[in-house]
Order: C-alpha cells, then structure tokens, then sequence
C-alpha cells in the first residue's frame, strides 16, 4: 500500500477530499476476473485501489494481494466510488461491500443490480447500474460536473439514511443486551 493509504479519511468528508477514484476488495472469481480484465485500459487511467485475492487460498495477511480490516476501511474511507462486482449471477445484496465497506464509509457505492433492503433504494443511496453499463457511469459520476455533484448528494443521503435507519450506537447496545441475557 502507498504510505498515505494508510491514513483513514473522515467518512464526512466530502467526494473532492478522496484520493482514490474507485475502491475494489473481493476474493477474485471468473466473472470478477473477466470484467476487470475487459475493462483494464479503464481502470488503469483512474486512481483505483482493486484487489482480487485468488480464492483457493485462505485469505492471510502474508498475501500480496490480501487487505486486513484496517487497510480495507481505510482504502474505502479514501474512496470516492466503492464497486460491488458480484462473485456469481446471484444479485444477493452484499451488506459488507455495500453497507460496511462501502456506505459507512463514505464511499459511493456503485454497484450491480441486487436484492432490495429496508431503507436503502437504488439511485438515491447508491448507484445500481448492470455489469456493461458500469464503467460509462463511473466515468461519467467522476468527469462531469453534474456526476460529481450526484456523487456528493449519494454520498450525503446514504450515511443520513444509515445513522436514521441503522444507529450502529443502538444496535450495537441492543446486540450486548441480548448477549447479557443469554448469559
């Protein structure tokens, strides 16, 4: 990692403080292995974060191309576009890239078609876009002036819409009552 990845970037802070373009970390499958390889001459002209751990191996962090959770957060929180490229045809939506890795962090989350949740709608929390069309709306959410200015109001809309319909706070309390009592 660059001396500086390492650093967290405030999930408040807005799109324009990001270094990084787009953010990527999932164990890499064919489909991953396929649109990155398609669309490598795409990537390679932004400033991208992508890793792609073979998935044969246990995932360590003595891998090259492994991220432990500090490094992964804080490449995300760096992130303007966080991507959501699923392992399979399964649209299941993918709570930890999404929410966690992604929305908590301030990172615009720009993903395929996925099962919908409670509180978080396509277009207004993030970006939902098929496989194809991904890289015309990345392109087009960090070079034009009306992307960007998309890209802040997402960003805006969906840690408001986490800290309303998810308080970690909350649940976080709520999951340690219930571990008391079962105790």
């Amino acid at each position: 990692l660059p001396p500086d990845a390492r650093a967290p970037v405030a999930p408040g802070a807005r799109v324009s403080e990001r270094p990084l373009d787009v953010f990527f970390n999932g164990v890499s499958t064919e489909r991953r292995a396929d649109f990155f390889a398609a669309n490598a001459s795409f990537f390679a002209d932004l400033r991208c974060a992508l890793y792609l751990p073979q998935k044969w191996h246990p995932v360590a962090e003595t891998l090259p191309s492994s991220l432990d959770a500090h490094d992964a957060t804080a490449l995300a929180q760096r992130a303007k576009i966080s991507i959501n490229v699923h392992r399979s045809e399964l649209p299941y939506f993918e709570w930890h890239r999404i929410v966690v890795r992604g929305m908590w962090q301030g990172s615009v989350v720009v993903t395929e078609p996925s099962f919908r949740v409670p509180g978080l709608e396509p277009g207004v929390h993030y970006v939902e876009c098929e496989l194809d069309e991904m890289p015309r709306r990345i392109e087009r959410l960090l070079r034009s002036e009306a992307g960007r200015a998309e890209l802040e109001e997402i960003r805006a809309r969906a840690l408001d819409a986490l800290r309303r319909r998810y308080p970690l706070g909350d649940l976080a309390a709520a999951f340690l009552a219930e571990e008391e009592q079962a105790e």
